[in-house]
């Protein structure tokens, strides 16, 4: 483990020397930010040393810049519960259905109308910037919701089911898949 986290830890510093932080995964840039908002809040210098001596190999200072240049933006939609709502930037958090969590910017009226929606399931409209390492999510503006159905999943498989099901009777999904790609039952 100790070997993992110091090649983090030296993919970090270097990231820090190039000034590129483009090459570090999505989830390791928000520790980093606020490491840059302490250096910019209290104007000092962060310094990261060479793991087992005292040399020096990167520092961070109040102008180092951590906003990656290569984001991808555009408009999408994300499903998920509302988690809370609030701060003095209006802002939402969302539990994806992954389960990760996501913080968005919305408007004013928007976050008064999801304050009173607390823990329900929406689909949420917006403009969204995904980073173009690992199309992980940095930042999503929500521009409007809709809060889905109330229903549970096996609910809602059971409508589409008595609505298209007559088409796929017979059907044996294995056999048709495999046929598709190809393969032969002495696979």
């Amino acid at each position: 483990m100790i070997s993992v986290v110091v090649a983090a830890y030296l993919s970090v510093a270097s990231a820090v020397n190039k000034n590129d932080f483009t090459s570090l995964p999505s989830n390791s840039l928000t520790p980093l930010h606020r490491i840059v908002a302490f250096t910019r809040r209290y104007h000092c210098v962060a310094d990261l040393f060479s793991p087992g001596t005292d040399e020096r190999i990167a520092s961070i200072t109040p102008e180092t810049d951590t906003k990656i240049s290569s984001l991808v933006q555009g408009q999408t939609t994300i499903y998920g519960r509302i988690l809370r709502v609030g701060g003095r930037t209006p802002r939402v958090m969302i539990e994806i259905l992954s389960g990760d969590t996501l913080t968005c910017v919305v408007p004013l009226e928007i976050a008064r109308e999801l304050g009173e929606r607390l823990y329900e399931f929406a689909e949420f409209s917006g403009i969204a910037s995904w980073n173009a390492n690992d199309w992980k999510i940095a930042e999503f503006r929500i521009q409007s919701f809709t809060i889905g159905s109330t229903k549970t999943p096996e609910q809602t498989i059971n409508e589409l089911r008595s609505l298209v099901g007559q088409y796929f009777e017979g059907i044996d999904a294995e056999a048709y898949v495999s046929s598709i790609r190809g393969e032969t039952e002495d696979i």
